[in-house]
């Protein structure tokens, strides 16, 4: 029986941003915006085999297999990676990881999101791979000479390339009614824990029921599922600085009480607010 690392895919990486591109991409069906923020890279070379379970990736994953080979098992289906092959994990996608031994490994740890701000990965049918020899030589030359605009650049190039089969949900978002538009911008701005939708339609004047079946319909989820997504974010990039207390922390995102965040957070990620910021960011790299 293999013994798998557990990965936790916290963001400890996620808002540790190196550098982030934003592009208009035209489809058959109109443009829309994607952005790509680079964060951390994970350069790895492995003397002995090594498995990890990712059971919530929060960011997608670039690799290129330079030497050796590694299997990854994502959405019921197993995958051979074969030196010179490049190969696109998408966010949301929970995966195992079989590194063998002797691989040697450029992964590009990559969050992409669309001009609502809506995370790029879950739609994606799997993992994606391509074996394209002039790409892969251009990647490590670029690598090698540390060049890191032109490097970021050919990343994305590459990653909408394996993103193809995504671009019409894409185009399908850009039939985003104004009012939904608008209100994600605003929804950006109010402190998570505090938004309700019986608030909200009030505000807007449209029913409750109106507002969270329109909201299914434009984003694929409920207001439910929004809220906590938003929420967990936030509160994990606001616990990556140090200088504030979990009180403070509490307070911002909109918590009457520390008590109500101290269960939201261990509900939602397994730990509490004090165990999250003692994990070694290591955890993250692979």
């Amino acid at each position: 029986m293999k013994h798998y690392h557990l990965m936790d895919d916290s963001p400890q990486i996620l808002f540790r941003k190196h550098h982030s591109l934003s592009l208009d991409v035209a489809t058959e069906k109109g443009e829309f915006q994607f952005f790509c923020d680079f964060l951390s890279p994970s350069f790895s070379t492995f003397p002995e085999a090594r498995g990890y379970h990712h059971p919530d990736p929060s960011f997608s994953r670039l690799f290129l297999i330079e030497k050796g080979c590694a299997e990854i098992a994502m959405d019921s289906r197993r995958h051979r990676l074969e030196e010179g092959e490049i190969a696109l994990l998408p966010a949301g996608h929970p995966f195992h990881a079989d590194y063998h031994r002797g691989l040697i490994c450029k992964a590009f740890h990559l969050h992409f999101r669309d001009g609502l701000g809506f995370t790029i990965g879950k739609e994606v049918d799997g993992l994606r791979k391509i074996r394209h020899p002039e790409l892969f030589s251009s990647l490590l030359s670029l690598i090698r000479t540390g060049s890191e605009a032109a490097l970021h650049a050919q990343i994305v190039s590459v990653a909408l390339l394996l993103l193809e089969p995504f671009l019409p949900v894409a185009a399908e978002r850009l039939k985003v009614p104004p009012f939904y538009r608008r209100l994600i911008a605003e929804l950006s701005g109010c402190p998570p824990a505090r938004l309700r939708l019986e608030t909200l339609a009030k505000e807007y004047r449209i029913s409750r029921s109106a507002l969270g079946k329109g909201f299914r319909r434009w984003f694929g989820c409920s207001f439910k599922q929004y809220q906590q997504n938003l929420l967990l974010i936030r509160a994990r990039k606001l616990l990556l600085n140090r200088e504030l207390t979990i009180s403070q922390i509490a307070e911002e995102l909109g918590f009457r009480q520390i008590l109500y965040f101290f269960e939201f957070f261990r509900r939602s990620s397994g730990m509490t607010p004090m165990e999250f910021r003692k994990q070694r960011p290591e955890a993250e790299r692979k």
